[in-house]
C-alpha cells in the first residue's frame, strides 16, 4: 500500500500517438517462441490512459489491474522517457 501511495502521480505520455515500444525492447518480437503479449497489453493500456488527468490508481482501476503491478511499468517508462 505504501509503494502505491508513494508512486501515485499523474502521468503524461511524452509522445504523440503510439510510441515505438519494439525498438526499446518493450514489445515482444513475433519470432520469439511462446510470446506473451499480456505485458505489452498492459504497456499499451497504461500509455492510453496516461494523459495527465489520471493518476496511477485511476489508471489501475480503468484497466482493471492492481496498481502494484503498474509500478515497474512506470519505472521502465520513466527510464525510456515515455512519461513525465
Amino acid at each position: 500500500m505504501i509503494d502505491i501511495l508513494e508512486n501515485n502521480f499523474y502521468f503524461k505520455t511524452t509522445t504523440i500517438g503510439e510510441p515505438q515500444l519494439g525498438k526499446r525492447g518493450l514489445y515482444p518480437s513475433m519470432t520469439t517462441n511462446h510470446t506473451d503479449y499480456s505485458e505489452a497489453f498492459l504497456y499499451r493500456n497504461f500509455l492510453a490512459y496516461a494523459d495527465g488527468t489520471n493518476d496511477l490508481i485511476d489508471i489501475a482501476n480503468i484497466i482493471n489491474v492492481s496498481a502494484y503491478i503498474l509500478i515497474p511499468i512506470v519505472k521502465k517508462f520513466k527510464n525510456y522517457g515515455l512519461i513525465l
